[in-house]
């Protein structure tokens, strides 16, 4: 891809901005009158967003922005009269004349009728005006894009913009405790997609990698989620997958607007009660020039998962099967707290100038108690130890961002600017875990199933039945662990476009470009690491001397006992009131701290230039996008041998190249085709270059980080059609494919690493080139045409199918042995499909959520995988007046298990259920 000049595309590209710049300069003297304007719906008087403007009987057109505004230039020979032909899906489509003079601007605002009907006992309103905004911002789109708009999102049971995103068409997520976490687009796991708030990239609150948890973001702060599938060079490059983006709310009306919602909620795993909260206000004042908007959301929860997990399977047994050699129970408890603020400031001082303010506070609070029961045998000794530990922890996570920019419009050029600060953090106060074990046991375990393994006999080591659940005094304390970890990120951004529109003969055209700077500092800090045990010559304690209140005789889904877990809080009383019985290993904690904290830095420096022509039904845009990424660090490296931390330090630079062509066709006013060739990539996530070095000297056993690693780069070829059905519905198809170079696994091989020959290294590298497939469709359709009751029908589905093909090394442990798999994050069946009914204020819907297996990690010799998983939700609402409404609704109805597992179900790693959760509430709008 760096040497993109000598192909094809470094051909092209000269040839095409010869030709845009000889347009500008022949069409730029001759341009004159402009028209701008607002689009607005009569009835509910908010902009429409996707309109699209066309000047009768030429090929000069446009469309209205997020405001609902629009600006359209002519050329001097247009001076005079003209229609201009105002259309929007699920609206009457009005024609106006407008009087064009040579340097003057005309306002056209523009009032839209809405088609969306009332028909008998039929009332359609908020469900389809939501769609019909998202689906003409889609139509009207320059490029591949997927547009979920407020109203839709909140017909689906989703708290959290990740939950939100799986129903787009080619999205997956993978969940934390049942409730969605990360996304993924087209089969590429989360590093490869690019996720922006407001148009901006924003930086992730964990430690060691790029992407972002967007658990922290509530649903309800949005105005609508935008999955944009094929980049332009206007967009930020290091996106393969794509680029997600969460817009938030702003003011569009000059009456006060007010919505709020309470729900009370209950988790049927933990049984206990939450509640979801929201209110969002804004209005447009001084004659429309001055708008705010406010919102607010805040949603206290509970959440847990019971899992069973499996590790050590070793098959050198006589009969070849496998043998189980660990086995956890874990139950996790954990109450959520999220809180969501943003606020958008803004004004007009004209048809041409606008300024804004735009705020964003997300903060996702928790606190975690995990009880946990470890079987583990020891082949040495050849016999097995259980461990019983309890873990509690808060953990913080929290992103922020500012944007204050701008926009200035003329006859003459587009101009837009944006100055931006993004802030993220993930703070664990304490981490406090607490170690009773004991050990000389005999156990017999059933692997017949080996997702459910069977304790059928444990013995003492004097031949007597042993009861893990009752016998608590015979539990000894192992350890006791406390730390405290941050880990922040922050984006400091400046960027600018401008844009000049053009005429060629007939052809209407535009030109632009821009620049941009991200400076990005990110690090990760254990403030403390303490390992406490008993010294020498103190009496053992007793699981039994601090036992917590919590048991289960029906744990996993019935299948399993645990008994009582010691108790944090009673144990850390009794260490400070006898803080001579303990010692602290202050090499371990040492070598935790030296392993895990890091310093980085990292500056992006991004131009870019494009050009857009309108050839009658054709429309063609091409660009080019340079990004240049200038990395240093400071980290560390453990020193096994002498006991010691060493301190080590490095940079990384490289800067890319990405051609990109894009393709429209309108072949009438409801169907389209799209195809689009583009390039981009992914930077390595930071704790794959930067973490330290992990060197056992007995085992000649090491783990490193790679700052040598590349950046993923893959060429990317998209081929979409779409079908907009009556007023508010679509029918698309598409093809895509990528070609990917230097994508990234971990890899374990053998090496000389301080001096030392034959260790077994394990570190991120980059692999060959890979590819990756697919096709995806989608329906969404109100079945309207339906006779009497059953014209309330309407159907919501999609379905991607994904291939991929990328080559290993090492994954069998040597330096030959060479791997066909499928990418990490790539499942081949991805899908959703909802019923819904909607018939005189009552709304109802039935929806399924489907990802199929995929690669989780490539980890040394295995690959971690997640099965299948069907999720199926319902919802329902009633309208009880103009202003009230109540809901109710329930999430994975069926307690849907996930089942991870190494290599084959053979040999699972986890089951964990989640039981289900349940909202019931109502809503204020006025």
């Amino acid at each position: 891809m760096t040497h993109w000049g000598r192909s094809f595309w470094g051909r092209l590209f000269p040839l095409w901005f010869a030709l845009s710049l000889f347009s500008l300069q022949n069409g730029y003297a001759e341009q004159t009158g402009r028209i701008i304007g607002k689009v607005v719906d009569e009835e509910a008087k908010v902009p429409l967003p996707g309109a699209t403007i066309d000047v009768v009987g030429t090929l000069i057109g446009t469309a209205t922005n997020l405001s609902g505004d629009f600006s359209l230039v002519l050329p001097s020979t247009f001076e005079g009269k003209q229609e201009i032909k105002i259309s929007y899906l699920g609206f009457e489509t009005q024609t106006v004349e407008v009087d064009v003079k040579s340097g003057e601007t005309v306002t056209l605002n523009v009032i839209m009728k809405s088609k969306l009907l009332q028909t008998g006992e039929v009332v359609v309103t908020g469900q389809l005006e939501g769609q019909a905004k998202a689906l003409n911002q889609q139509r009207a789109s320059e490029t591949i894009k997927n547009i979920v708009a407020a109203d839709q999102i909140s017909r689906f049971p989703d708290p959290n913009a990740a939950e939100a995103l799986q129903r787009i068409p080619g999205v997956n997520i993978e969940r934390d405790e049942g409730e969605g976490r990360y996304v993924f687009v087209r089969g590429l796991s989360p590093q490869y997609t690019n996720v922006s708030i407001n148009g901006e990239q924003i930086p992730s609150p964990e430690g060691d990698v790029r992407y972002i948890a967007l658990d922290a973001v509530p649903a309800d702060q949005l105005a609508s989620l935008e999955v944009t599938k094929a980049l332009t060079p206007d967009m930020d490059g290091d996106a393969i997958g794509g680029n997600v983006n969460l817009i938030t709310r702003t003011a569009q009306s000059d009456v006060l607007k007010v919505n709020a919602s309470l729900a009370g909620e209950y988790n049927d795993l933990v049984s206990k009660f939450g509640y979801q909260s929201s209110v969002n206000l804004g209005q447009r004042l001084n004659d429309g020039k001055f708008g705010y908007m406010f919102n607010l959301s805040y949603h206290p929860s509970h959440r847990g998962s019971q899992k069973n997990e499996m590790d050590d399977w070793a098959l050198d047994n006589d009969e070849g099967l496998p043998e189980l050699q660990t086995f956890e129970l874990r139950d996790y408890d954990i109450e959520r707290n999220r809180v969501g603020l943003s606020s958008t400031f803004d004004y007009r001082f004209d048809d041409n100038n606008m300024i804004y303010l735009r705020a964003l506070y997300s903060d996702l609070r928790e606190h975690e108690n995990r009880r946990r029961v470890e079987f583990s045998y020891d082949e040495d000794d050849d016999e097995w130890t259980i461990n019983k530990n309890m873990k509690s922890r808060p953990e913080n996570q929290g992103v922020y961002s500012f944007n204050l920019g701008g926009t200035h419009a003329s006859n003459n050029f587009n101009l837009d600017y944006e100055a931006s600060y993004a802030y993220a953090r993930q703070e664990t106060p304490h981490d406090r875990q607490l170690y009773f074990e004991v050990s000389g046991l005999d156990i017999d375990l059933d692997v017949d199933d080996a997702l459910v393994p069977k304790i059928t006999s444990v013995k003492d080591e004097d031949g007597n039945t042993f009861c893990y659940c009752s016998e608590t005094d015979a539990f000894e304390f192992d350890k006791y662990e406390e730390s405290e970890t941050m880990a922040t990120d922050q984006n400091i951004t400046g960027k600018v476009n401008m844009a000049y529109p053009f005429q060629f003969g007939k052809t209407p055209g535009k030109l632009k470009f821009g620049g941009k700077v991200r400076f990005k500092d990110k690090d990760y800090e254990y403030k403390y690491y303490n390992e406490w045990k008993l010294k020498d010559g103190i009496d053992d304690l007793t699981l039994s001397q601090f036992l917590g209140e919590y048991e289960s005789d029906d744990f996993a889904n019935g299948d399993y006992k645990t008994g009582k877990f010691p108790d944090v809080a009673s144990f850390r009383r009794y260490l400070l009131a006898h803080p001579d019985y303990f010692e602290n290993d202050e090499e371990a904690a040492l070598e935790e701290k030296t392993l895990s904290e890091y310093d980085a830095s990292e500056n992006v420096y991004a131009g870019y230039v494009m050009s857009e022509f309108q050839f009658n039904k054709l429309m063609l845009l091409a660009g080019v996008r340079y990004e240049y990424t200038d990395v240093e660090y400071d980290a560390g490296e453990w020193d096994a041998e002498n006991d010691a931390a060493v301190k080590v330090s490095g940079t990384n630079n490289y800067g890319l190249v990405l051609p990109m062509v894009h393709l429209k066709y309108n072949l009438n006013d409801f169907s389209i085709l799209r195809a689009a060739a583009t390039y981009s990539y992914a930077r390595p996530n930071f704790g794959d270059m930067v973490q330290g070095a992990e060197f056992d000297l007995d085992d000649k056993e090491a783990e490193l980080g790679n700052l040598d690693l590349e950046p993923v780069k893959s060429f990317n070829l998209d081929l979409f059609g779409e079908h907009y059905i009556g007023s508010v519905g679509v029918i698309s198809a598409g093809f895509f494919y990528k070609s990917l170079s230097d994508f990234i696994y971990k890899k374990t091989y053998d090496g000389t690493f301080r001096g030392v020959e034959d260790v077994e290294i394990t570190q991120s590298v980059n692999g060959d080139d890979a590819t990756l497939w697919g096709l995806e469709v989608a329906w969404q359709q109100n079945l309207t045409f339906l006779p009497g009751v059953l014209s309330g029908l309407g159907v919501y589905a999609n379905y991607t199918y994904t291939n991929s093909s990328a080559t290993v090394k090492n994954l069998a442990g040597t330096d030959e042995a060479e791997t066909e798999i499928d990418l990490p994050g790539q499942s081949k069946h991805v899908g959703n499909l909802a019923l819904y009914y909607t018939r005189g204020g009552f709304n109802a819907r039935v929806s399924a959520n489907f990802n199929g297996e995929f690669i989780s990690e490539i980890d040394g010799d295995d690959l971690y995988k997640i099965d299948d998983r069907l999720q199926i939700d319902v919802s329902a609402s009633q309208r009880l007046s103009d202003n009230v409404s109540v809901y109710g609704e329930v999430i994975n109805l069926t307690n849907e298990r996930r089942v991870d597992f190494y290599n084959t179900l053979d040999t699972p790693a986890t089951r964990e259920y989640y039981g289900f959760w349940a909202r019931l509430g109502f809503k204020y709008s006025l």
